[in-house]
């Protein structure tokens, strides 16, 4: 008799642990990168440097973070259903260096190549710094103060 005890505890623990997986884990929502606040507001040009001047402080700082850029985008770069609006700070060994935020694909879509941004500033999750330029991702618009 303890011996069918010892089954049904065991078969309701690994339920609760299926169960548990199930909606903490693969049912997780995802954030809403819009209606994320951001962690740091600076210029750019600022957080370029920043980055090319101490990668390691900078990455614990800003790796994972929510920052909005301000600043005009030297150009935007259109491909498919990407949108790259790109800071250009140096030019390097491999071309342009700088900050390079990718849009998220329902913000994107409205952006047109050769567009100004100005009165707007760009919001976007810091994905770190690749040695050659800073990568924001899932960028938006933030209106500039």
């Amino acid at each position: 008799m303890k011996r069918i005890h010892y089954i049904v505890i065991f078969i309701l623990l690994v339920a609760t642990g299926f169960f548990l997986a199930y909606e903490f884990v693969y049912n997780k929502k995802h954030p809403d990168f819009k209606e994320l606040e951001a962690n740091y507001k600076l210029s750019a040009e600022q957080l370029y440097t920043e980055f090319t001047s101490d990668n390691e402080a900078s990455s614990l700082k800003y790796n994972g973070k929510m920052i909005v850029v301000s600043g005009t985008p030297t150009r935007i770069d259109i491909e498919d259903t990407l949108t790259i609006a790109v800071f250009v700070f140096n030019e390097g060994m491999f071309g342009d260096e700088g900050v390079r935020c990718t849009f998220l694909t329902s913000v994107g879509h409205d952006i047109q190549e050769g567009a100004s941004l100005k009165g707007f500033d760009i919001k976007g999750y810091c994905s770190g710094y690749n040695d050659v330029d800073v990568v924001l991702e899932k960028c938006s618009f933030e209106k500039s103060n």
